[in-house]
């Protein structure tokens, strides 16, 4: 990757509770835009982020992880924070030098410590952030029961960009309101 001008540089912070995806969230990324040739997996320990070893071993992030790519002329550094308390640390390191955020909510879970730590700590920080509800795939997923609680703790700021289509298995596509488009994936055409 050639010298960028700092200008060009975003660092994106990815926080949350631990277990909720965030690790694969960022290898979903770096795969979609080419910045990686494989889709790593943390419960097969393929992971790029997750490197030391008792990170394999227990399928959870403890470091902080820093992953890269180019969009546009702009780089994009991706940070991977763990969210168990015990290494919190490493998530308020990477806080103190984003940009943004993502805080990402499983949808099966909903609303757990970790994201109120993220939400509260990046609160403070006045850190720009959106909440990314993911795992919408999973037997126990709801969307919209997340998406409520979400507004009920969070308040009127909280707006939904994408909902998804179908649920479960069944889930084929999402609709980004903003733009009034339905997105069927990487591989499929946007329709209108």
């Amino acid at each position: 990757m050639p010298p960028v001008q700092p200008d060009k540089i975003r660092n994106v912070v990815v926080a949350g509770h631990g277990g909720s995806g965030k690790t694969s969230l960022v290898e979903s990324l770096l795969h979609a835009v080419g910045a990686t040739t494989r889709l790593g997996k943390v419960d097969d320990a393929t992971s790029i982020l997750d490197t030391d070893p008792e990170e394999q071993k227990r399928h959870i992030t403890i470091n902080m992880a820093l992953a890269a790519f180019t969009h546009e002329g702009v780089k994009i550094n991706l940070i991977d924070t763990p969210g168990y308390a015990d290494f919190a640390a490493d998530q308020r390191a990477g806080m103190r030098i984003a940009d943004a955020a993502i805080v990402f909510v499983d949808a099966s879970a909903g609303i757990q410590v970790g994201t109120q730590i993220a939400w509260n700590e990046l609160e403070a920080r006045r850190t720009p952030r959106v909440f990314l509800i993911g795992r919408l795939d999973r037997e126990n997923a709801d969307f919209d029961e997340v998406l409520g609680q979400l507004r009920e703790t969070y308040g009127i700021r909280v707006v939904p960009l994408h909902v998804p289509v179908g649920e479960h298995q069944q889930l084929s596509a999402t609709i980004d309101l903003l733009h009034g488009q339905l997105l069927k994936g990487p591989k499929d055409p946007v329709a209108e």
